[in-house]
């Protein structure tokens, strides 16, 4: 699974030395396809890097459905708001594919920010970025017609214009049902839009696309 776009982590602002220093206190965990490292209302006691791999985001909305917000891939941490703030954990990340992690215990990263005021700024802009993304996300789920959340979700997640989703997954990252994406998708394939297959979706009419976004 190709892993979409998706702001660098904030340790990719740090010189090699002061990540490669933060990286050693933690410990390596091998995921499975679809295993869980973190569990909504879990201990926010660790921050993840990951190696390799993708993890998954999710989050339970009020009305019992669950929202795809986002996914990391090799480079990327999640975990950081729990760490940052003591609060148990925000959201439900699980592998999409083997996954290899690096557990930071979360005492290590406050540490390591207090005698780093660049990595303490990095930090903060990383957050930024992520609760710009939230916002966009909320803004994109608020107020839209089916064609236009639908879209938007698309190319938010798009890599290449390829995209390598279940149909369950793109109908929670777009707070859709499932039957509705899988008839919108069917509709859009034979205007030309997209193609489908069997676990893959490639974006045929960017620009279309992009209309229908911001109808």
């Amino acid at each position: 699974m190709t892993a979409p776009s998706a702001a660098p982590s904030w340790l990719a602002a740090l010189p090699v030395e002061s990540t490669a220093a933060l990286a050693a206190r933690g410990a390596v965990r091998r995921l499975k396809t679809g295993e869980a490292l973190f569990r909504q209302g879990d201990p926010g006691d660790s921050l993840a890097l990951v190696e390799n791999g993708l993890l998954r985001v999710a989050a339970l909305c009020a009305a019992g459905r669950e929202i795809v917000l986002d996914y990391v891939g090799p480079g990327g941490a999640v975990g950081e708001l729990a760490v940052f703030d003591g609060a148990p954990r925000a959201a439900d990340v699980t592998a999409a594919e083997p996954s290899t992690v690096r557990l930071i215990p979360a005492a290590a990263v406050r540490a390591h920010l207090r005698a780093d005021g660049a990595a303490a700024l990095a930090a903060l802009g990383q957050l930024a970025a992520r609760l710009r993304r939230t916002n966009a996300l909320v803004e994109a789920l608020s107020g839209s017609g089916l064609e236009p959340r639908l879209a938007r979700t698309l190319l938010r997640h798009a890599d290449g214009g390829a995209l390598r989703m279940t149909q369950g997954d793109l109908a929670a990252a777009a707070g859709l049902s499932r039957e509705n994406v899988n008839r919108q998708l069917r509709d859009w394939a034979r205007r030309g839009l997209v193609e489908t297959g069997r676990g893959r979706l490639r974006l045929l009419q960017t620009k279309a696309l992009e209309a229908i976004a911001e109808a």
